[in-house]
């Protein structure tokens, strides 16, 4: 069995794929949030602990200790919370290791930013840039504290409206990202997303636009697109960088977003709890073969990794 974990309100990644794509899953896969590991007597089986960046420092280090039990007892664990580095802390270390070409700062490293345009966004979230590219440390300046002072109406990933935290906490969430252009002598930006399941790297989906932060799908139609998609799925190219990346992280599950410069990926962020698939995936005829292909690299990890949990039991 594999008890997959997130937390509270948060399991709708896994349960919209489950709805459509994954519901050959279903009876295989025990949804949770956090409080499941609040229990004696966890079962064996394979772990998947999501959402690790929504987490507090002190519910790391007590999810951490009972990571290590079930481990002990044979359970397969993909993230551990303690090792996994979240965005800063992997940004930061990307950019050290000469592996990114672009470096985040908290609010408090401001003055050390040299190198404009940045933009703002949120430490802990998935919801893209906070601002636009801010071209001077005057507008740095100016935008940094626009956000202390104000609230903002947001829509989270389930496209409920919510409130992003105000005041001094908010400005400790705020990181100053350098600006790192990676779009084409067209200006198309291209962001490449993949995932990591147990060691193994699959390509889920190549998104095109002229915006250079992309959510979603901007040039959706053209022929040519959608073919070099279907070709980043289906061979893989950057498996080797990834894999790499992924273990620097310490993350087992989750995917990358990611461009490339220069033949080089530029990650931007590895999210624990991403969006898998969703039943409006199948609507999309020109994208189906994508998705499809993506599904069956997907569920075969998954089987992988229950097959090195029975193992383990076995052992």
């Amino acid at each position: 069995m594999i008890y997959w974990i997130a937390t509270r309100g948060h399991a709708y990644t896994l349960e919209k794929h489950l709805a459509h794509f994954g519901r050959m899953l279903v009876g295989n896969v025990s949804v949770q949030d956090y409080r499941f590991l609040h229990q004696s007597n966890l079962p064996v089986g394979t772990y998947i602990l999501a959402d690790i960046e929504r987490l507090s420092e002190t519910e790391i280090a007590r999810y951490d200790n009972i990571v290590g039990g079930l481990v002990a007892n044979g359970s397969v664990v993909l993230n551990r919370p303690g090792k996994v580095k979240r965005r800063y802390e992997l940004l930061t270390g990307l950019a050290n290791q000469g592996m990114n070409e672009f470096r985040v700062f908290r609010e408090a490293e401001v003055d050390n930013c040299k190198t404009f345009p940045v933009f703002l966004r949120c430490e802990n979230d998935h919801n893209g840039s906070l601002s636009g590219l801010l071209r001077s440390r005057e507008e740095l300046q100016r935008a940094i504290e626009q956000q202390s002072r104000t609230r903002m109406l947001f829509h989270d990933e389930q496209r409920v409206w919510r409130w992003f935290r105000s005041g001094p906490k908010r400005k400790q969430q705020l990181l100053v990202t350098e600006f790192c252009d990676t779009s084409d002598c067209d200006g198309v930006f291209r962001k490449y997303s993949a995932f990591i399941v147990d060691g193994t790297v699959i390509p889920r989906h190549l998104f095109f636009g002229k915006s250079w932060m992309l959510k979603a799908p901007e040039l959706k139609s053209r022929q040519q697109l959608l073919a070099e998609e279907l070709e980043y799925v289906r061979c893989n190219p950057h498996a080797m960088q990834l894999k790499q990346i992924f273990g620097f992280a310490n993350i087992d599950y989750g995917r990358i977003d990611y461009g490339l410069k220069n033949s080089r990926v530029q990650t931007w962020e590895i999210n624990t709890n991403p969006m898998i698939t969703t039943p409006d995936d199948a609507r999309g005829i020109d994208r189906l073969a994508v998705q499809e292909m993506f599904v069956a690299k997907f569920h075969a990890a998954l089987q992988s990794a229950l097959r090195c949990q029975s193992s383990a039991v076995a052992a």
